[in-house]
C-alpha cells in the first residue's frame, strides 16, 4: 500500500469522525428516541439504523464511483468530481449559518434508515473516496474486494462517533448542552469538501502513484 493510499485512508477516517460528530447525520435523531421512546433500547435501535443508512450511502456512492472510472475517460470523470465536490462544499459554506431543521420525530425505524441513506447521498460523503477511486487508470467495476477496507474505515469510524456522541450527550451533558456550545459542522465539511475537490482537481501533479508504470501494455 502506497503513500497515496495511505493518505487517503487516514483522510477517510477523518471525514468519518467529521460525519460522525455532526448532530444533522443523525446521532441527534436516537437521543430524541431515546427521551421519548423507552431509554437505552431505543437509542441504540435508532443509531443501528442510522448507521445502515450512512453505510448504504456509502456503498451506492462508491459503486457510481467505481462505474463511472471504468467507463467514462479519467481526465473528464476527475474534472466532473472535483468540481462537484467544489460546488458542494461552496453551497455548504454559504448556508454555514443555518442549523439543522428537524421535520418530526413521528418516523419507524424503517424510515430512519431511508431517511440517513438519502442524508448521506445528499451530503456528498461518497466523494471522499474520489481520491481513492480516481488517482490512477484501471479500477474495475467488479473489483469490489479492495474496497472492503476504505468502506469499512469510513463506515466504522463515522458510527462509532455517532454513538459515543448520542451516549454523551443523552447520559451526560443532555441536550440544553447542544444549544449551549452549538457549533454548525456544515461548514467544517464544506471546507472538506473543497479540499477533496482541490486534490481531485490536481491529482495529476500530487498523486506520487502516477506514471507510465501505471498504465497498460502499450501506453
Amino acid at each position: 500500500m502506497g503513500i497515496w493510499e495511505l493518505s487517503a485512508l487516514g483522510g477517510l477516517a477523518a471525514i468519518g469522525v467529521l460525519h460522525g460528530i455532526n448532530p444533522a447525520m443523525g446521532w441527534l435523531f436516537a437521543v430524541f428516541f431515546a427521551l421519548h421512546r423507552g431509554g437505552q433500547r431505543a437509542l441504540w435501535l435508532a443509531l443501528g439504523a442510522v448507521g445502515l443508512g450512512h453505510l448504504v450511502a456509502l456503498a451506492l456512492s462508491l459503486a457510481l464511483l467505481l462505474v463511472a472510472s471504468s467507463t467514462v475517460p479519467i481526465g473528464p470523470l476527475r474534472v466532473a468530481a472535483g468540481a462537484g465536490a467544489l460546488a458542494l462544499g461552496a453551497g455548504r459554506l454559504l448556508s454555514w449559518w443555518r442549523h439543522p431543521r428537524w421535520r418530526g420525530l413521528n418516523l419507524g425505524y424503517g424510515e430512519l434508515v431511508l431517511w440517513a441513506t438519502v442524508m448521506g447521498l445528499l451530503h456528498g460523503g461518497g466523494l471522499a473516496f474520489a481520491p481513492l477511486v480516481l488517482h490512477e487508470e484501471g479500477r474495475s467495476a467488479l473489483d469490489i474486494g479492495r474496497w472492503a477496507l476504505p468502506t469499512a474505515v469510513h463506515g466504522v469510524t463515522a458510527i462509532a462517533t455517532m454513538a459515543a456522541c448520542a451516549v454523551i450527550v443523552q447520559r451526560w451533558l443532555g441536550l440544553m448542552a447542544l444549544r449551549r456550545y452549538w457549533f454548525n459542522f456544515d461548514l467544517a465539511w464544506g471546507v472538506a469538501l473543497i479540499v477533496i475537490g482541490l486534490a481531485v482537481l490536481l491529482m495529476p501533479r500530487l498523486s506520487p502513484l502516477e506514471g507510465p508504470a501505471h498504465h497498460g501494455p502499450g501506453l
